[in-house]
């Protein structure tokens, strides 16, 4: 687990021993402002950290009506970096390795305080589609991880456009648009090719005998413009490629404008993801991995 922003975490400074029964105790009817969801409280030299759940309202400050044990201080280990960027997934990484199975409370640069409980080597997998290459998620978590990517187990799958073009027969090719193109001329050959993006005029021969590599997204737009079905070569992770074996997955999707969108261990960014929409979703999966 990762929180979203050191902004979620508050923190707590109390004078009890830190058990189950005393957080509980102290914790529960006091009113907690509205964007924490998260506290490292603190005892001595002891730590530990509990989830809350707060009474809706209107105010600022709502009363706590639920909390959740993270970890006590026999698993709560605290570190104090003053240069540790508290939002960089890979600094965060980097501590957690030195302190394995526990939860690391830390507090970093401008003396924010965040934490860390993550299994590492943590396993994910990435979903996406090619070219341009090399694919744009795994370069961003490439960037986003950087001198700690050996911390992460990586499975990278491609769906790469043109070996569907290629399988197919279709007198024309329909792609989604110029940059799944590439320059690949040669896995399409003598064939007509154009992108979908740009509403080419077709004649009822080129349409009949054409093929579009999309989605369902796309799929609409050609039955919008052309007047009929297309003959689909699916590249949609969510209808074709589910993640079923309890692996967290990133992958993109059209469908997703913005935020992020969780479907079991599938985790979808909008196609167009900035690295900001694939840092969140690295921390999900990295948080039920």
């Amino acid at each position: 687990m990762i929180p979203q922003h050191c902004g979620d975490v508050g923190i707590a400074e109390v004078s009890f021993p830190l058990t189950e029964k005393n957080l509980r105790k102290h914790f529960l009817g006091r009113r907690s402002y509205t964007k924490t969801k998260f506290c490292a409280v603190k005892s001595g030299k002891d730590w530990a950290v509990i989830q809350i759940s707060k009474k809706r309202t209107k105010n600022l400050f709502q009363p706590i009506d639920g909390i959740k044990i993270l970890s006590l201080p026999e698993r709560t280990f605290f570190v104090h970096e003053p240069d540790l960027d508290v939002l960089h997934i890979g600094n965060l990484l980097k501590v957690q390795s030195k302190h394995p199975g526990k939860m690391v409370v830390f507090q970093g640069r401008f003396e924010h305080i965040s934490f860390v409980d993550v299994k590492v080597p943590a396993r994910i997998r990435l979903i996406d589609v090619v070219p341009p290459n090399p694919s744009k998620l795994e370069s961003i978590v490439k960037e986003l991880v950087g001198e700690s990517l050996s911390l992460l187990k990586i499975d990278v799958e491609l769906i790469n456009i043109l070996d569907l073009v290629k399988k197919s027969k279709a007198d024309v090719v329909l792609l989604p648009c110029r940059s799944s193109y590439d320059g690949a001329a040669d896995k399409i050959g003598k064939r007509k090719h154009y992108f979908l993006d740009q509403a080419p005029e077709l004649s009822e021969k080129q349409i009949k005998s054409s093929v579009l590599v999309g989605c369902s997204l796309s799929a609409r737009i050609f039955e919008e413009i052309y007047g009929s079905k297309p003959d689909l070569a699916n590249i949609c992770v969510r209808e074709s490629m589910k993640a079923t074996d309890g692996i967290p997955t990133i992958s993109r999707c059209c469908k997703i404008k913005k935020d992020i969108d969780v479907d079991g261990d599938l985790i979808l960014v909008p196609w167009g993801a900035n690295v900001c929409e694939v840092a969140e979703a690295l921390r999900i999966a990295l948080g039920s991995s």
